[in-house]
């Protein structure tokens, strides 16, 4: 029998290992890279851990996924306050049978998720705080509060769930993430504060003529809009109803858009949301059978299309909002503002998310990223200072 030859193995493998690959290809192929994978390579070397956490890197690995990628579900795991996340893969239209569990920090328990934007999920915690994180790297920052507590103040007489409004989510034409909180506290007029996670600063507006959001407010484009009720306002019965509402932060601007006409009459609940890149309104019907989804054009409403709930095999009574839309065109929903489900467009049918033996609600869709919430800045951000407060006057700006 012929003994290998010792020498010749030991040659072929320092001729593998000198194979060079140059660092632009790696930087290239792991840009590439889901954050599922991504979390496991760090752990390759050192040289890969601090390239995968390079600004670059985390901002060519969120273009590349928002347009090959597909996001998964991110939703509250309440029996032990966890954020959980499951994949989806729309090409077979599959939910993964595997949930991942993602531990928050003893004393930011979670409450319950606001919204989620390129890997970053805001939500509020038990004891009330703003806290935003991303899961995969297991990083949290807790908002600092606009101002001192005045516990003479009514409004800490009141629970916050009832008459704050909140809304998270990515201005593409300042490069920040932005968070806002709505108030309107008994006897109190409604006020407005916007945290820049750049800056490290709040914008605060007070005293502003509008009634507090319905649900929780929506980023689009920089702009935050919100679905109010005119009628406390209203000077004649032409005026009472819902209007779209919205606040561009970035030049102190306030709008209202008003909805189809026929919504006064026989629209109750209506959200407002954003999919595929356009802002969309839900209107579920005072009957509850039917909910009409209508899209903005050019700052007019053009309908898409009518959900029958009756046929769809969901409760006529339940008022929906629509919280991402795949690429194959199924639809993540969301019921009475609890439990979620998946909407086949196409088949008109609804399946409801259950994993674990666990109904899922407080849902949304969630993208892998390594976006840090600390490490958002810029020397411009740095100079800001920290948690500087500005307070807005009021501008008169609106569209009707």
């Amino acid at each position: 029998m012929k003994r290998p030859n010792n020498s010749r193995i030991a040659e072929q493998e320092s001729s593998a290992m000198s194979i060079f690959i140059p660092e632009e290809i790696i930087f290239d192929i792991l840009t590439r890279l889901p954050a599922k994978s991504l979390s496991r390579f760090r752990c390759v070397s050192k040289s890969w851990n601090n390239l995968i956490k390079n600004p670059r890197f985390v901002k060519l690995q969120i273009n590349h996924s928002l347009k090959y990628g597909e996001p998964g579900i991110i939703y509250t795991y309440t029996r032990e306050r966890k954020i959980c996340c499951v994949d989806y893969d729309s090409s077979s239209s599959r939910l993964s049978n595997s949930v991942a569990q993602f531990d928050c920090p003893s004393e930011l328990k979670m409450g319950r998720i606001i919204d989620s934007c390129n890997g970053l999920v805001c939500y509020l915690s038990s004891l009330r705080e703003i806290v935003i994180c991303n899961p995969y790297i297991k990083d949290y920052r807790k908002l600092p509060s606009p101002s001192e507590p005045d516990v003479t103040n009514p409004r800490y007489e009141y629970d916050n769930y009832t008459y704050c409004k909140y809304g998270f989510g990515y201005d593409s034409k300042t490069d920040d993430y932005k968070f806002a909180c709505m108030s309107k506290y008994p006897g109190m007029s409604t006020e407005i504060i916007v945290y820049s996670l750049i800056f490290d600063s709040w914008k605060i507006w007070q005293d502003i003529p509008y009634e507090l959001a319905d649900d929780d407010l929506v980023l689009f484009e920089g702009i935050f809009y919100w679905v109010e009720d005119r009628s406390e306002y209203a000077e004649t019965d032409e005026d009472i109803g819902k209007v779209i509402s919205s606040l561009d932060s970035g030049v102190d601007s306030f709008t209202r858009y008003a909805l189809p006409q026929h919504f006064k009459k026989c629209i109750g609940r209506i959200y407002v949301c954003v999919l595929g890149g356009c802002l969309h309104i839900i209107g579920n019907h005072h009957r509850g059978s039917f909910s009409e989804v209508w899209v903005m054009k050019d700052f007019g409403w053009t309908k898409l299309f009518t959900i029958d709930k009756t046929s769809s095999g969901l409760r006529c009574f339940a008022c929906l909002n629509l919280k991402h839309s795949f690429k194959n065109g199924e639809i993540l929903v969301q019921a009475n503002s609890a439990f979620s489900y998946l909407y086949d467009l196409k088949r008109k049918r609804f399946e409801k998310l259950v994993f674990n033996d666990c109904e899922v609600f407080n849902s949304c869709a969630f993208l892998g990223t390594f976006v840090s919430p600390n490490n958002l800045g810029t020397s411009l951000g740095n100079a800001a200072g920290h948690n500087k407060r500005q307070k807005v006057s009021h501008v008169k700006k609106m569209k009707d």
